[in-house]
């Protein structure tokens, strides 16, 4: 796989890249079949789970599935045991891989090939922007999706651009045509959103992918994934920023370095000079610190 995003992205969007960026980033899924035929043979199930068990690591893992009374139900398991059962009753393994800890742990090959991948695209189309998880920031995912029998992950909505790669097996996906981020933020702020197996509420179409194919889908757009049997499939999940996000990234960033910890002074009225003195001062630290958060 050729590393450089300038070679490899034309290919993920059907070979258009200007058009895409008119007419589907952010605003409409894409789906390119056979854009990277080097996927076919790339990774697979049984590798995927050989490298799992080897490391032993389950931080970074969720068990997802849906219930009966089409619940969405997702746990981190706390050993190979619990997700070797999950496997057997139809839940999917999910690998979130941004949360490995990529110094402590020696990674497989493809794994670091994923990572870096995500690095390259978060760096050609999030140019100045801060790819990885960042305190009250965007949500990030670089997730790497196994199951072994017909299983859900549930409909929902994501917040950030996503790019979808299926490794082994064959992945049905509802989703819709177009962004809803109404919805989606409505249900984010009643804390909904990954509680419910959802269905589409507007224009959608079934697809499905397989290796070699490359699903662009825009953030806040309804989706509902499906496994028909053995399977494994990447999900880079690019992290989309509002001002508040992004500022939210900066203040914790001056915060971990400054160590801004002193108070700001504050009288009460009645003591003229004492409370002008402090609201001069509060105004000009915080002046110091707008200052700070335009700094690279």
């Amino acid at each position: 796989m050729d590393g450089d995003a300038k070679k490899l992205f034309p290919r993920l969007v059907g070979g258009d890249e200007a058009r895409f960026f008119r007419e589907h980033w952010r605003k409409r899924t894409l789906f390119s079949q056979g854009a990277v035929p080097e996927f076919r043979d790339l990774y697979d199930y049984s590798h995927f789970l050989d490298d799992y068990r080897r490391l032993d690591f389950h931080d970074g893992t969720l068990l997802a599935g849906v219930d009966d009374q089409r619940r969405r139900m997702m746990f981190r398991p706390g050993n190979m045991s619990v997700v070797d059962e999950g496997l057997a009753r139809g839940f999917s393994v999910v690998l979130q891989a941004l949360l490995l800890p990529e110094t402590e742990l020696e990674l497989p090959p493809p794994w670091r090939m994923f990572l870096t991948l995500y690095d390259t695209l978060c760096d050609y189309l999030l140019p100045g922007l801060p790819p990885r998880v960042q305190p009250g920031g965007a949500v990030a995912a670089l997730d790497i999706f196994c199951t072994a029998s017909e299983t859900s992950i549930g409909g929902h909505y994501d917040t950030g651009d996503v790019f979808y790669f299926v490794l082994e097996g064959e992945k049905e996906w509802t989703v819709e045509l177009t962004p809803d981020p109404a919805e989606g933020h409505r249900l984010a702020a009643e804390g909904t959103n990954y509680l419910l197996d959802r269905a589409a509420l507007n224009e959608h179409l079934a697809i499905g992918v397989r290796p070699g194919d490359c699903l662009y889908v825009p953030p806040y757009t309804y989706h509902r994934v499906r496994s028909t049997g053995k399977s494994l499939a990447i999900s880079f999940g690019l992290p989309t920023f509002t001002e508040i996000t992004l500022l939210q990234v900066a203040l914790n960033r001056v915060q971990r370095e400054r160590m801004l910890y002193e108070p700001l002074p504050s009288f009460p009225r009645s003591e003229n000079q004492l409370f002008c003195d402090a609201e001069q001062e509060v105004r000009r630290r915080s002046r110091g610190v707008l200052e700070l958060l335009g700094a690279p």
